[in-house]
């Protein structure tokens, strides 16, 4: 199967079966984020345990299908993992869609790989990117 069409077979599949998808509400330990170039809005939960090992993951985006497709494979690819883990998946997803890692990098996260058919679109790689951002946000180490 052609990239392109598995492609548009993957996104279609988790834009509109999107796994770990919940109706969160604006509550204390829910992050709230707004990708300011297209107005996708994303509520993202994340918990874990005393080992920080990632117990629970739900989200619930109001956007487009690509950013909802990235954010259910994200949150399938992270599940059960430990948080420094997690940085680093994100660290490394995040920079193979900036082009500072080859585009084979995906390949090594199962549907994550269809997302090589964006990478020379910068304007759909903000929605494809703005779920793995979020992620970064809610467990990003917190310095004041």
């Amino acid at each position: 199967m052609e990239l392109q069409e598995l492609y548009y077979k993957t996104i279609r599949e988790h834009s509109l079966h999107p796994r770990n998808y919940m109706e969160l509400e604006k509550t204390p330990g829910v992050l709230e984020k707004e990708n300011v170039s297209c107005g996708d809005r994303i509520y993202l939960l994340v918990q874990f345990s005393p080992e920080e090992t990632l117990q629970k993951i739900a989200f619930e985006l109001k956007g487009c299908s690509l950013s909802t497709a990235s954010a259910s494979m994200m949150t399938e690819i992270v599940k059960n993992k430990k948080k420094q883990d997690i940085q680093a998946i994100c660290q490394e997803v995040l920079e193979t869609m900036e082009g500072k890692n080859p585009p084979t990098t995906l390949d090594s996260y199962h549907d994550l790989a269809v997302l090589k058919a964006v990478l020379p679109y910068p304007v759909r790689l903000k929605c494809a990117a703005f779920p793995w951002h979020a992620l970064m946000d809610q467990i990003r180490p917190a310095f004041f």
